[in-house]
């Protein structure tokens, strides 16, 4: 239960803060938003693909290839979704 009062409560004083605060504190605090959500966009796909590294490190002789195909799938994936613009 303590965890809704505290949801409410930070959307309640986000409101407040949009409402009253000039409009320089709100860039800031929106271009804060933004780095760390491309921070942590980044940093997820890095975690997944470590998380697989040593999962297949685990595994007997003759993983080789799979490792780097795992490896290579996972960086490519990564740069298409970077580079990968919407029409």
């Amino acid at each position: 239960m303590k965890l809704i009062v505290k949801l409410i409560a930070g959307i309640l004083l986000g409101i407040i803060i949009g409402a009253f605060a000039p409009e320089a504190v709100a860039r800031v605090l929106y271009t804060l938003k933004t780095l760390i959500g491309e921070l942590i966009g980044f940093t997820i796909p890095l975690i997944i693909l470590f998380y697989i590294c040593s999962g297949i490190a685990g595994l007997p002789r003759g993983a080789n290839h799979l490792l780097g195909k795992t490896v290579g799938f996972a960086y490519g994936s990564t740069v298409i979704a970077g580079t990968w613009q919407p029409w």
